[in-house]
């Protein structure tokens, strides 16, 4: 289970705050918001988080759009996932909204979206869409990873099963 962040001895001293933002960056990499809460968290304050922070993007340790564009290619081609779900994803990530909507715009395309519903009704096992309930529960599966009712009606349409 997720421990509460310990408290900072000093939280006046910048590098105890950019050491300990390289810890959390250790374990996964992490927005600018996200990065600023886990020190606040920790008990720094304001004026030296806000230099550990601009000190970690001069460093490029930190780069908001680097890391947009590798979760969005990464939930698309490897976990087939759709631009809803991969949009919540990231409001969970605590990126702002306008910067997700314009990396989706940028690295996700509409007309992407059917290419990666395919990809995953491909994987798909035991396809019997004869039976009203499987079409139903396939549906559902494309609408919990975030397709948009538009693609998905548009491939189940052009699917002989």
């Amino acid at each position: 289970m997720w421990n509460k962040p310990r408290k900072a001895r000093d939280i006046n001293s910048s590098e105890e705050a950019y050491a300990s933002a390289l810890r959390l960056l250790e374990f996964r990499f992490r927005g600018e918001a996200e990065l600023w809460e886990r020190l606040e968290e920790k008990g720094f304050n304001k004026s030296v988080v806000d230099d550990t922070l601009a000190r970690l993007k001069k460093d490029r340790y930190v780069d908001d759009d680097r890391l947009l564009e590798s979760l969005i290619r990464s939930n698309k081609e490897v976990g087939l996932y759709g631009p809803q779900y991969i949009k919540q994803k990231l409001l969970q990530r605590k990126f702002g909204y306008e910067q997700i909507v314009r990396a989706l715009t940028d690295f996700y395309p509409k007309e992407e979206e059917e290419i990666v519903a395919r990809k995953f009704l491909a994987k798909q096992k035991n396809l019997g869409l004869s039976d009203q309930k499987q079409k139903q529960q396939l549906l559902q599966k494309f609408f919990r990873r975030g397709f948009s009712p538009d693609a998905v009606f548009r491939i189940i349409g052009s699917t002989q099963l």
